[in-house]
């Protein structure tokens, strides 16, 4: 249903240091070429897949959706940029607990 995962970067005690760590603050960040999410339904059924994943920001590829900002079901944020003729767009999930942390999104 969707592509494979091209990265997935798990940031750890070890690399930035135990004094730098917050119990419960493991921060997963993922990549993904989908291969369009262009309808809701597809974009609930990632939404599942993403929350399972434990990761908290996901970047994906070729999504083939308009630009905007949709809630998913689980109250993550799905923000998709603006495609242009022949790209297949880009968009990040990001998980509900980190919504807050996010200051803006800039469009040009």
């Amino acid at each position: 249903m969707f592509g494979r995962s091209t990265t997935d970067t798990e940031i750890t005690e070890a690399s930035y240091g135990p004094k730098n760590r917050r119990k419960g603050n493991d921060f997963h960040i993922g990549s993904l070429n989908v291969r369009s999410i262009s309808d809701q339904s597809k974009a609930e059924a990632f939404d599942l897949l993403a929350v399972n994943s434990g990761c908290k920001v996901i970047a994906l590829q070729e999504t083939k959706r308009k630009e905007g900002e949709w809630v998913l079901s689980s109250g993550a944020e799905l923000i998709c940029t603006r495609r242009e003729a022949r790209e297949g767009g880009l968009a990040f999930w990001i998980h509900k607990d980190w919504l807050d942390s996010l200051v803006e999104t800039k469009r040009e």
